[in-house]
């Protein structure tokens, strides 16, 4: 190549050479490139690619447990009564003289219990929300909208149940509180009717014998 332009300048024709060598590189360059017959790998979804945006709304239903402490206090009561008969005897001009009396006393028994108690209130809520999101492809960005959005509506449920729930936990636990003391007070009361029932057979047989005794005495008197 040099000696042709070596040739082409001495008999000047400068243009001619320079023609020719543009083609010659023209034709290197159509051989280094023709040579392979791949195609070109399709572009990454990287740098270069347009982001995707993308918007959902989403519809979440929650359940909020809450706990809440009450007190009661409860007092049981039972009316109780108990009837004697007493007959007393004496000596009369060389006879015997008898007398009856009965006595009714009346009382009651009571018991009083306290209770605190623990319970759990519940509360359901639906709400949705709506989130957009950015990312490199459709998918993707979806995806994290619904996760956005999901989140979202969680926590607003959540909100709206949380004092529902609240408000059954005291319900609840006022109503095991009561039903809890009631239960102890009755108990006790059981285990006192028995002794308050003695009690009141013991007066009642003492004001009997006291009225036959003077009963009798009246009678021997006469």
């Amino acid at each position: 190549m040099a000696r042709v332009l070596e040739r082409l300048r001495a008999r000047a024709r400068p243009s001619i050479g320079i023609v020719l060598v543009c083609l010659g590189v023209l034709l290197a360059v159509v051989l280094a490139t023709g040579g392979s017959d791949e195609p070109d790998p399709p572009p990454h979804a990287g740098g270069d690619a347009e982001p995707v945006r993308a918007c959902e709304q989403v519809e979440e239903t929650v359940t909020v447990r809450r706990r809440a402490r009450a007190e009661a206090e409860f007092t049981a009561e039972e009316e109780l009564s108990a009837k004697e008969t007493a007959t007393a005897e004496a000596e009369q001009a060389g006879s015997s003289v008898t007398a009856t009396a009965t006595a009714t006393v009346r009382g009651s028994a009571k018991a009083t219990a306290r209770a605190e108690v623990t319970a759990v209130g519940r509360a359901q809520a639906i709400a949705s929300a709506r989130a957009c999101a950015t990312d490199a492809t459709e998918p993707e960005a979806v995806s994290r909208a619904r996760r956005t959005a999901g989140a979202k509506a969680r926590r607003a449920a959540a909100r709206k149940a949380a004092p529902r729930a609240r408000q059954a936990a005291r319900r609840n636990a006022r109503t095991r509180a009561q039903e809890r003391a009631r239960s102890l007070a009755e108990r006790e009361l059981g285990e006192a009717v028995p002794e308050q029932e003695a009690e009141l057979a013991a007066q009642a047989r003492s004001q009997a014998e006291a009225a036959a005794n003077a009963r009798v005495q009246s009678q021997a008197n006469l």
